[in-house]
């Protein structure tokens, strides 16, 4: 195992969380815990909502949460730990947007952007996506996009995707679902 340098600034992450295949509320809580463990500590998860597929519809619905964390990883250590964690999960990448027992993206890193050829931050299609603006509305509806002039609130209000997406487990709950789970 090669030794992984990380600096001790904590760096404030917003990451989308999303499952819809097996026991999707499980998933999102090991994913969480999975998260923890890899020195991305979540101080704060929105409620669970639940949404339709984006891209490939023939597949069942998603549960798509937000979870604020802080961590030592630069962006491209971040991404390699949210790969390794769905890849430990079990996440195949066999159609694209198809059906996944979990989907973790890097939403918003500090107030950075980056733009390389193998990670976008903001994520490409933050302004574009319901199912993300409502939960991080949620928790942090002041928070400014980088690179553009608007906070979520805003972008949520100007967002085009009118799909439906409704809260069915708070993050009160959630949080004490990722308490009391097994660890993955």
């Amino acid at each position: 195992m090669a030794l992984k340098l990380k600096s001790f600034e904590k760096n404030r992450v917003y990451l989308g969380i999303g499952s819809n295949l097996g026991d999707r509320l499980s998933n999102l809580s090991c994913a969480v815990q999975m998260l923890d463990q890899a020195d991305i500590v979540h101080d704060k998860l929105s409620s669970i909502y639940e949404t339709k597929p984006v891209g490939f519809k023939e597949q069942p619905d998603f549960y798509n949460a937000i979870v604020a964390a802080e961590t030592s990883s630069s962006p491209d250590q971040l991404l390699a730990e949210i790969l390794l964690i769905e890849t430990h999960m079990g996440r195949k990448r066999l159609i694209r947007w198809g059906p996944r027992i979990i989907d973790i993206d890097i939403l918003l890193y500090n107030r950075k952007k980056v733009d390389t050829a193998h990670l976008v931050i903001p994520h490409a299609e933050l302004l574009n996506r319901r199912f993300v603006l409502m939960p991080l509305h949620e928790i942090a509806p002041d928070l400014d996009i980088p690179g553009t002039e608007l906070t979520i609130h805003q972008a949520l209000i100007q967002c085009p995707d009118q799909n439906r997406v409704e809260p069915i487990i708070s993050s009160a709950r959630f949080e004490q679902r990722v308490q009391e789970e097994h660890p993955c």
